[in-house]
């Protein structure tokens, strides 16, 4: 369904609920600007592709508990709050978000901003004295790169 002009998220989900083994889909290069809702037809998804295009925020996604890859790449997310829902999803380890306005919005370090949103949701599983390793391993792939040495002692302290 990727480069088809699609303007409205139940449009191009309609009659998704009824595949509950679809685990890819590619929604790339459309004119989405919303995924409300989306939870209720893709609830099994596993990687979602929704590169260029117009979405502001990841409400609706941030219910998809099976979702594993997520590609926001190119769209108009402009702060943290619009993603932080993304950090509840457990099985989440690959999250695409360069190329929104969010790199320039945030100060400091965007990168390590958005890791640490995971680490603060997922932190209740390390040990207090949690290696380097083991906290890499909660944290998702992001933009295609795991999170480097100088981005895990940023996160540790």
């Amino acid at each position: 369904l990727a480069h088809n002009e699609i303007v409205h998220a139940k449009t191009a989900l309609a009659g998704l609920s009824s595949l509950p083994y679809l685990n890819t889909l590619d929604l790339s290069y459309n004119r989405l600007s919303s995924m409300d809702g989306a939870f209720l037809m893709l609830g099994n998804i596993k990687n979602l592709i929704l590169s260029g295009n117009r979405i502001t925020s990841a409400q609706g996604l941030d219910r998809l508990y099976s979702l594993e890859r997520l590609s926001l790449d190119q769209n108009e997310i402009k702060s943290l709050p619009d993603i932080a829902g993304l950090a509840k999803l457990p099985e989440l380890m690959h999250l695409d978000i360069k190329g929104n306005p969010l790199e320039k919005e945030v100060e400091s370090n965007c990168r390590v901003q958005i890791l640490n949103l995971f680490k603060e949701t997922r932190f209740s599983f390390l040990p207090k004295d949690a290696t380097l390793r083991q906290l890499l391993q909660l944290l998702p792939i992001l933009d295609g790169e795991a999170a480097n040495v100088k981005e895990l002692l940023a996160l540790k302290d």
